[in-house]
């Protein structure tokens, strides 16, 4: 039986980071009290956001297979993922005031 590498998990880095970060919000909404805003949890996305690009970059560099040829990464998927990131950023950014002024209480949200 082959163990899995660790290089293998530069094959899918932007998607544990996002599910990292993920968890985090979702694990740090509770602390919040019933009215305040939700305003630090839409920052901690945006990191997020912003270091699933940087783990895109970084995995660009060494293009390959991963999980047993489970997973490729390539041109298109480093796009992909590039484009994926950038988009939560933007998204997220664009949608904190408005989370505000509706008072969306729900860290879920981001």
């Amino acid at each position: 039986m082959n163990p899995i590498q660790s290089a293998d998990y530069v094959a899918i880095l932007p998607e544990l980071v996002l599910a990292g970060f993920g968890l985090l919000v979702m694990m740090a909404e509770p602390f919040f009290a019933k009215g305040a805003s939700r305003k630090p949890l839409g920052w901690l996305a945006f990191a997020g956001a912003v270091a699933a690009f940087l783990a895109t970059w970084y995995q660009a560099s060494s293009p390959g297979h991963g999980f047993f040829f489970m997973v490729r990464v390539d041109a298109f998927s480093t796009f992909f993922h590039a484009v994926v990131a950038l988009v939560l950023a933007a998204c997220t950014l664009a949608s904190m005031d408005y989370v505000d002024r509706q008072h969306i209480r729900a860290g879920e949200y981001y």
